[in-house]
């Protein structure tokens, strides 16, 4: 997922930024909660915004900036402040003007925009507390946060800021005290794929014939919110745990999950650890080992069903249906 901070590669495809956009509503709408309005400004009728990006990392991308846009609401500004998501189309450079909304010209830029050429700009608006300079000048540093311990990892940004870079665009934030802060995501415009005659239509993954208990369990809140929305959109019962230690204290307090999905890289117990454990304890309990990286010793999860992060619905649905499938097997 941390394409910037972890240097992870990239998965390039030409994809309609706004069709992706109008797919994660519901799910942007339910990891933000219900007590910040969310709005959304898409182009209009069938225009398309194509880029060339890692579709899985843009969608993580949108999710993280607007959990941190939610987070930077105060609750004293429920429900009045909204969080504002675009897409738009810049057929040349950005125009120094402040965004739409009406912040001053003394807001300062943490980046500048790319320079001139055909963009797609998917911004987030929110109207929280805003960034001082010091810290805008901070905020796309690996491992710098302004959150409590146990709320991120100061990670995400630094994410956004890769993802755009590697795509050949650029992130654009503007924030000052008390007037809330807009990020933009620059990214430039593609050439619509050409179509073909002989596409067939896409295979759909294969599904469970019935309602799971998911447990989910990962230590990075943005990704255990996305996959517990993940879960819950394929029409799963999802349970979450922040920790490995957290999962097995369920799992002894008498939780009866059908399937437990788990991240690999969390500090103390790993994923690999936890799924050992919980093979010793309920043996036929299928585990989904989700990882994103090539650490783990050759053989060393092999009897584990391995999710690649970053990871679509669809290969969620799949592992869902494996994991299944093998129990019954």
């Amino acid at each position: 997922m941390l394409a910037f901070a972890r240097r992870q590669e990239l998965r390039m495809e030409v994809v309609d930024a706004a069709a992706l956009v109008a797919s994660l509503r519901e799910m942007v709408v339910k990891s933000i909660g219900p007590a910040v309005p969310v709005q959304f400004d898409l182009p209009s009728g069938e225009a398309a915004c194509w880029v060339r990006t890692d579709p899985n990392q843009l969608e993580l991308a949108l999710l993280n900036l607007c959990v941190n846009a939610r987070d930077a609401v105060p609750p004293d500004r429920f429900p009045e402040a909204r969080i504002r998501i675009a897409l738009r189309h810049v057929p040349a450079r950005l125009p120094d003007l402040a965004p739409e909304g009406g912040l001053p010209p003394s807001v300062r830029d943490a980046a500048g925009p790319p320079g001139p050429g055909n963009w797609v700009v998917l911004s987030v608006a929110d109207g929280g507390t805003g960034m001082d300079a010091e810290t805008l000048a901070r905020a796309t540093e690996p491992f710098f946060t302004t959150k409590e311990v146990g709320r991120g990892t100061g990670l995400g940004l630094s994410m956004v800021h890769g993802l755009c870079e590697q795509s050949g665009g650029a992130l654009r934030l503007r924030s000052a005290p008390g007037r809330g802060t807009t990020a933009e995501m620059w990214l430039p415009r593609a050439a619509a794929p050409a179509a073909t005659d002989d596409a067939g239509p896409a295979a759909a993954p294969a599904a469970p014939d019935r309602r799971l208990s998911v447990l989910v369990v990962d230590d990075d809140p943005l990704v255990l919110a996305s996959t517990v929305a993940l879960v819950t959109d394929l029409g799963h019962e999802a349970t979450a745990a922040d920790s490995a230690e957290a999962a097995l204290r369920a799992l002894r307090a008498g939780a009866v999950p059908d399937v437990i999905v788990t991240d690999h890289a969390m500090p103390g117990v790993t994923g690999l650890d936890l799924a050992r454990r919980v093979a010793a304890s309920r043996p036929g309990l299928p585990v989904i080992l989700a990882s994103g990286y090539a650490d783990l010793e050759d053989g060393a999860a092999a009897d584990l069903i391995r999710l690649s992060k970053p990871f679509s619905r669809d290969a969620l649905a799949r592992s869902l249906a494996d994991a299944t499938a093998a129990r019954v097997g």
